[in-house]
């Protein structure tokens, strides 16, 4: 049940950060855009707490990847 809860969660928060950060990145007010980051700011380290006790719990495993696996995914994030 604890795990469902936390999965609940952690899938709220992650809508959460989509929605602030699309509203923050087509904000045209200055003051507005800087209350927005702020709010996602906040509403990313929940996010990251949310996602640490789950890993923390065994219920978000967490495979740590290769050298090798680290530099194509960096080659292929600067080609974009």
């Amino acid at each position: 049940m604890e795990k469902n809860l936390l999965s609940d969660a952690l899938q709220s928060q992650k809508f959460s950060t989509s929605m602030y950060n699309m509203a923050a990145g087509e904000c045209d007010d200055p003051q507005l855009r800087a209350t927005l980051m702020n709010l996602l700011s906040e509403e990313h380290k929940i996010q990251n707490d949310i996602f640490t006790i789950m890993k923390n719990q065994g219920f978000y495993p967490i495979k740590a990847a290769t050298n090798q696996q680290v530099l194509e995914a960096r080659t292929q994030l600067e080609n974009q």
